[in-house]
């Protein structure tokens, strides 16, 4: 399938963004609370042209079991300007294009983290522990953007004016030089695409990274992210609070 092909097809519902004033309202309770990793996307739940990753398509992590797996853990990093330490509890799984492309060059890593406010944090409160996982999270994710320049380099970064509310989006496109010969893209000048979104939930975030391939001009990456992180927070939000955040 030709990489324009695929992010036309079955395009995404706008979602509208829940009201500020939403954001701290109180998710019902619940005797036996979900997991994080049961709020992660069902393929049906994406654009078609997307399917479960596999051992070959490694998520961020560890992936040692047989496919599909969902990868689960804690994981700690630092901000890279201030150097302001973070750890949180995630659930992540990658979605890969059913087209050729090998995964590094068509995927979708779909994250939702929970901020911690134990002892092995610096943050008292949940709304301090959220900001700081926002900020950070972004910060990290395109850390190193500038060093993908080739040539002339589009990069896009649009931080959340209010951490606790807001969505942030990052985008970078660029030339790709080097493509695998026996790929079938519509140019043999393709341009690469990698995007990140990250977007506040009460007592955490949702984050969706994706990189594409021969992206479509009118079929932004970021677009398309940014749909599928919003889709997800409205659903979340009508949840009881996962086990890993009732801390």
């Amino acid at each position: 399938m030709n990489r324009r092909t695929l992010l036309a097809t079955t395009p995404l519902p706008l979602v509208p963004q829940v009201p500020p004033g939403t954001y701290l309202m109180s998710e019902v309770s619940a005797d036996d609370p979900p997991s994080i990793k049961d709020f992660l996307p069902g393929t049906d739940e994406l654009p078609s042209g997307w399917v479960l990753g596999t051992p070959d398509s490694p998520v961020v992590g560890r992936h040692n079991e047989d496919p599909p797996s969902t990868v689960q853990g804690v994981r700690s990093r630092r901000h890279p300007q201030t150097d302001e330490l973070l750890s949180s509890r995630y659930a992540e799984q990658r979605y890969v294009t059913s087209s050729d492309l090998p995964p590094e060059f068509g995927h979708f890593d779909i994250a939702v983290e929970t901020a911690r406010t134990d002892e092995k944090t610096a943050y008292d409160t949940k709304p301090e522990a959220v900001r700081a996982l926002h900020e950070i999270t972004l910060a990290e994710e395109n850390e190193n953007w500038e060093m993908l320049s080739t040539g002339w380099t589009e990069v896009d970064i649009e931080p959340a004016d209010n951490w606790l509310q807001d969505q942030s989006v990052a985008s970078i496109r660029k030339p790709q030089c080097a493509v695998p010969y026996d790929l079938d893209l519509s140019t043999n000048k393709p341009l690469i695409e990698m995007a990140v979104v990250v977007e506040p939930l009460s007592w955490g975030i949702v984050v969706v990274t994706a990189t594409l391939l021969d992206s479509d001009e009118d079929n932004r990456l970021s677009h398309l992210g940014s749909q599928i992180a919003s889709q997800m927070v409205k659903t979340i939000r009508e949840q009881p609070v996962p086990e890993e955040a009732r801390q």
